[in-house]
């Protein structure tokens, strides 16, 4: 994703998707939370009602205040990256500091990882070579809670697969070696590909138009991106002078014989 060819929102959406706490609030839902729970000490004398409690049990109040300064530095991180600011530096110390590969796949940007190692040690975490003591609040605190984008992708696929007809959200295909083996990796495919984005789906409707037969899937109660797939798939194999001939026979036959 390159900044001239998006939109600020469409940049500013994005990268929220790679956030885990920041989903584009304006106020910290972490800290309201806190505060909602907090003990009324307005009666007491000073230096009492200066001093939060919440009626809460210890390991949710660490939760909510940890989330409340990953919101924080989440939400700075967004506004930075639609501006100029450069984590140059702050990579470099990361890596140089034991971090080089750390949780590399969890889908955290490097540049956010960056951000939070420089924080945690500018407010007094302890020091060490390989940022031992870093990599266990990160652990700890941060990623307990997985990225928006990940959160996304699976309520999508929820909603994707309800519409499946021979594809359950299996691991392993339950219809291997049967004539129906197919139909059930195509509608992985297509779960899998739109649970992530839904641009994903633009080339099978554009193929579906293409070939005349964007009318199918209003008549048959099917996605239209799951038809363009199918068709897509039939015109692989089909007679390539006659690539689309016959697919609504077999999109009857094939296809829309189980539900």
């Amino acid at each position: 994703m390159t900044k001239e060819n998006y939109t600020v929102e469409d940049r500013r959406k994005y990268l929220m998707l790679q956030c885990r706490y920041y989903n584009g609030e304006e106020e910290d839902p972490f800290a309201k939370e806190l505060f909602a729970h907090e003990v009324d000490k307005s009666h007491l004398p000073p230096p009492e009602c200066m001093k939060y409690e919440y009626k809460l049990p210890p390991e949710q109040i660490a939760y909510l205040q940890n989330a409340s300064t990953a919101w924080g530095y989440e939400k700075w991180w967004v506004e930075a990256n639609l501006g100029d600011a450069h984590f140059k530096g702050d990579i470099e110390e990361y890596h140089a500091y034991g971090c080089k590969g750390f949780e590399e796949n969890d889908g955290t940007p490097l540049t956010m990882k960056a951000m939070f190692w420089n924080r945690y040690y500018h407010w007094g975490g302890m020091l060490d070579p390989q940022s031992t003591n870093f990599k266990e609040w990160y652990k700890t605190y941060y990623q307990r809670r997985e990225t928006n984008l990940q959160r996304r992708t699976k309520q999508r696929m929820v909603e994707l697969t309800a519409k499946c007809r021979f594809y359950k959200g299996e691991e392993e295909n339950p219809l291997a070696n049967t004539e129906d083996e197919l139909m059930w990796y195509y509608e992985s495919v297509w779960v899998e590909r739109l649970a992530q984005s839904y641009t994903n789906a633009d080339s099978w409707n554009r193929e579906l138009k293409l070939e005349h037969l964007d009318h199918l899937p209003k008549k048959y109660g099917v996605p239209s991106s799951l038809v363009g797939l199918l068709l897509n798939r039939y015109m692989h194999w089909a007679n390539p002078y006659h690539p689309s001939e016959g697919f609504e026979n077999w999109l009857k036959s094939r296809y829309l014989k189980s539900k």
